[in-house]
């Protein structure tokens, strides 16, 4: 018997990060690099009535979720995950019962493992062998650089967990228990570290489903360009490698969406896990100078394909006191444009005209969504309206020279694909995506599987519309980022695989 390879990654100390992941050998693209089951989970309100509490699963077409009796809104899609959650789902379901509605993931979560703490100080009383709190101890939590509302609002879901640990059926000695661990403010830090280290699970097509913290996964690092991809299977997760990475380099993760501008970047990481990003990409010039190709405006030359991006705020306050100092009474605050490729000027009226042109696609884009959030039982129509303001929006968009790859024009062909996606308008959601593709292939880093999907779902589209070939050109795209990120095994990539073969089947082609 062939000995097994040795484990792809370990567990180093910096002073800067703290601990990191970094691969103990060489990784090829498509490797596992790590896997974990959660140590805590919920889903999130919107899934509970349609997946299974416990492995996280749609139930099959014609059988229904078995629903908790006491609390009854826990469900499960067997008894079998039915009684794998008994041992946690029976202390906390007569209190849930008692509450007027369920409480937040993270809530659910949190008081999951203090019941667990709890135990395991009343049956290990050596403090070395608690293994569950020393390990939820060593998390991060950023609390030093949270906000005093943050830090009030971490109290207060403290105090209401605490009081949800104590309802019946909770043993007579929970309160000491709580109590003994630090009170509110153990349970305030704890909410603060599940916030911190907690993963967004998703299913294979990043429909997201609910909240999970992996202890085995939580030392891998954040970057904006990661060389790893977290997928999952219900409660259990993978990273997998999307490049060769060499034996002692980090291996990083994407904490957020990471196909968007630096500065948005930035906020999320900021408001959310309380850091800013110093990765190669967030540093990187020329990363900055593709982001001017997202943020800015086509050049107005015929043929070029640089952006017009805001003149720098020194050159602009120049032209202003040189024109002061002319006696040109006309001093505007808003700058010229320049393009950073061939060097042509939008002068300060031309900007002003598509500045008002580009308001009047923020009133389309307001009654657009007014359309959709009261479409109620007449969704078609409504649909017909709304993309009718969409349309309208699109002409703006091209008057103004919005190119294709602009984040804003992606973000926007992106809702509508979704919404095409929903009421099954598959020829649109072909337009729209087609369009959105562009964009996204701008602002995402060059291993990202982020396009993939969009890919893959254009790739089924085509196909009910009875258009192969040009399906069999997306899904070959959606394999090729998929078998990196995800793997031959995985539920998705069999079921984009599927697809292909239809395309091939019909076209006589091979990939």
């Amino acid at each position: 018997m062939a000995p097994s390879p040795p484990p792809a990654w370990r567990v180093i100390h910096t002073g800067s990060k703290g601990r990191c992941l970094v691969a103990s050998r060489a990784l090829h693209s498509g490797t596992d690099v790590l896997a974990c089951y959660a140590d805590a989970w919920a889903l999130f309100e919107k899934q509970r009535g349609s997946r299974c509490a416990y492995c996280l699963r749609m139930p099959e077409c014609e059988k229904a979720l078995l629903v908790c009796n006491t609390c009854e809104a826990f469900a499960y899609c067997s008894r079998h995950c039915q009684e794998q959650d008994l041992s946690e789902h029976e202390s906390e379901c007569a209190s849930i019962a008692h509450l007027d509605r369920v409480p937040p993931p993270t809530m659910l979560m949190t008081a999951r493992l203090v019941r667990r703490v709890g135990v395991e100080a009343l049956t290990r009383q050596d403090p070395d062998k608690r293994s569950l709190f020393r390990a939820l101890q060593q998390l991060v939590h950023h609390t030093d650089k949270a906000s005093p509302v943050r830090l009030k609002q971490f109290l207060f879901a403290a105090n209401q967990i605490c009081g949800l640990l104590v309802l019946p059926p909770a043993p007579a000695d929970m309160a000491t228990i709580v109590a003994k661990l630090g009170g509110p403010r153990f349970v305030a830090r704890l909410l603060a570290q599940i916030g911190c280290n907690a993963f967004t699970i998703t299913d294979g097509d990043a429909e997201v489903l609910g909240v999970g913290l992996f202890l085995g996964a939580v030392s891998a690092n954040h970057s904006c360009d990661p060389n790893c991809h977290q997928i999952f299977e219900g409660p259990y997760i993978r990273l997998r490698a999307l490049r060769p990475i060499a034996p002692g380099e980090e291996l990083t993760i994407g904490y957020i969406d990471i196909s968007n501008t630096r500065k948005l970047r930035q906020e999320a990481l900021l408001e959310g896990y309380g850091f800013e990003c110093t990765c190669s990409r967030c540093s990187s010039l020329e990363e900055q100078w593709r982001e001017t190709q997202v943020v800015g405006w086509a050049c107005p030359r015929r043929g070029c394909l640089g952006a017009c991006v805001e003149e720098p705020q020194g050159a602009a306050l120049f032209r202003a006191w040189r024109a002061t100092r002319d006696g040109i009474v006309e001093c505007n605050e808003s700058r010229a444009r320049v393009c950073t490729a061939c060097g042509a000027r939008l002068e300060v009226n031309e900007v002003h005209k598509r500045q008002a042109d580009l308001e009047k696609a923020e009133h389309h884009r307001q009654e657009f969504d007014r359309l959709l959030a009261h479409r109620g039982s007449q969704k078609a129509d409504a649909l017909r309206d709304a993309l009718k303001e969409a349309d309208k929006i699109c002409d703006v968009y091209a008057r103004c020279l919005i190119p294709h790859i602009s984040l804003c024009r992606y973000e926007f062909m992106t809702r509508l694909v979704e919404e095409c996606i929903q009421l099954q308008e598959f020829g649109l959601m072909i337009k729209y995506g087609v369009l959105s593709s562009a964009g996204l292939e701008a602002i995402s880093p060059r291993h990202s599987p982020a396009s993939a999907y969009l890919y893959a779902n254009l790739g089924k589209a085509l196909l009910y519309i009875h258009e192969p070939a040009q399906a069999l050109t997306y899904l070959c795209k959606a394999m090729q980022k998929l078998e990196a990120s995800h793997g031959q095994d995985h539920h998705y990539m069999r079921e984009v695989e599927r697809l292909l073969m239809d395309a091939q089947h019909t076209t006589g082609r091979k990939k």
